[in-house]
């Protein structure tokens, strides 16, 4: 957690000035701007934790990758799955592989293929989580 001092420290500064005009009304606004500057100045975007094969894939396929090419997990039949999407600039194929890195089936390109383990993948897969952009 990290939280930036200028963000407090201002706010006391202010506050100390209120105190010595003793302008209660204005403490407690400037109180209530400081618990909230702490609060929302704490969270941090964690990412997603992607097993090591999988970051050790994207690190050796990244030089196959175009413009618009991303990497997302998502939940399919049962299972967390990740999808490299390669980007528009080829045939703009995805393939599918478990946490393993067993690939399960490649997508769209030139064969437009929509299906994955025999099921239709815009259809059966969800929860979406960005992991990259390459």
């Amino acid at each position: 957690m990290s939280i930036d001092l200028n963000l407090v420290i201002q706010p006391v500064v202010l506050i100390f000035a209120c105190v010595k005009h003793k302008t209660q009304t204005m403490k407690n606004i400037l109180l209530l701007l400081l618990l909230g500057m702490v609060i929302f100045s704490s969270c941090e975007d964690t990412p997603p934790e992607v097993p090591d094969c999988i970051d050790e894939l994207a690190s050796t396929l990244q030089s196959d990758f175009c413009d618009g090419a991303d990497l997302n997990s998502f939940d399919f039949n049962g299972k967390k799955v990740y999808c490299f999407f390669y980007g528009a600039c080829t045939d703009a194929k995805a393939v599918i592989y478990e946490d393993d890195c067993t690939e399960l089936c490649t997508l769209f390109g030139l064969s437009g293929n929509t299906t994955c383990e025999g099921l239709d993948w815009q259809s059966n897969a969800t929860n979406r989580e960005l992991i990259y952009t390459f």
